[in-house]
């Protein structure tokens, strides 16, 4: 199993973070089921040996399906949190990993729980999100309703879907073999034939990344695309109502 290591400039930290951000606004109006378990084996100890604290908990929903959001902060530095997920799980549950964020997953015949730490600016060092759903959906990866009536580029497959029905908000999370000019220029293109602007210019880093904003009545949508494992790059769509 190989470790993709990225150096992300502070701008794509941040821009990351931002992401992250909206992730966990999304998924604060998660709408409320009942999962068995709130996290996976080891990650009390986890916790324990950051000296971690929850901050936030809610059930949501995952690919429509019943899904469990916890959040965990932590004083303790990234190098040290990561190091310590590594002990805990081995290097193999490591799917992408960056300067100043790791993403991992962790299999169970019942649930699977992808972790994502992500460094933070602010004296709260390192933040982890543990993302846990029934095999059900996370077998059954599907684009959310809203998202589902934006384009998508050719060949590009769905791995994660959230969705909150009562604020309208949704996330995706694609990936595509094609580099990230090639799907931000198709995206870009297809987006303003179907009506969407772009009130600000796009910001990206040589080509290994690059998010944009579109507007359209009503309407919100962030896409960010960045490089990612050999050939492909990720897609991460976030669509949101002007009023939540």
């Amino acid at each position: 199993m190989k470790i993709h290591i990225y150096n992300l400039s502070s701008w794509m930290r941040y821009t990351v973070i931002a992401v992250t951000l909206c992730l966990t606004t999304l998924l604060s109006h998660g709408r409320i089921f009942k999962l068995t378990g709130s996290g996976p084996a080891g990650i009390n100890d986890v916790i324990s040996a950051i000296n971690g604290a929850s901050i936030y908990k809610s059930d949501i929903v995952v690919n429509g399906k019943k899904g469990y959001l916890e959040t965990i902060g932590t004083s303790t530095s990234f190098r040290d949190t990561m190091k310590t997920l590594i002990d805990t799980y081995g290097k193999d549950f490591i799917k992408m990993a960056g300067d100043g964020m790791i993403i991992g997953n962790i299999d169970d015949p019942a649930y699977k729980t992808t972790i994502m730490a992500i460094k933070m600016p602010q004296s709260l060092s390192t933040v982890i999100y543990l993302i846990r759903m029934t095999r059900a959906g996370a077998d059954s990866p599907a684009r959310p309703a809203a998202i589902s009536k934006l384009p998508s580029y050719p060949g590009s497959s769905t791995d994660l879907g959230i969705e909150d029905e009562k604020t309208g908000m949704s996330l995706s999370f694609e990936k595509a073999p094609a580099a990230t000019e090639s799907i931000q220029s198709y995206m870009t293109s297809s987006m303003q034939s179907s009506g969407w602007s772009l009130p600000i210019k796009p910001v990206s880093a040589a080509g290994q990344s690059c998010m944009s904003v579109f507007s359209k009545a009503g309407e919100n949508c962030i896409l960010y695309v960045q490089k990612s494992q050999s050939g492909y790059s990720t897609i991460t769509l976030l669509h949101m109502p002007l009023k939540l």
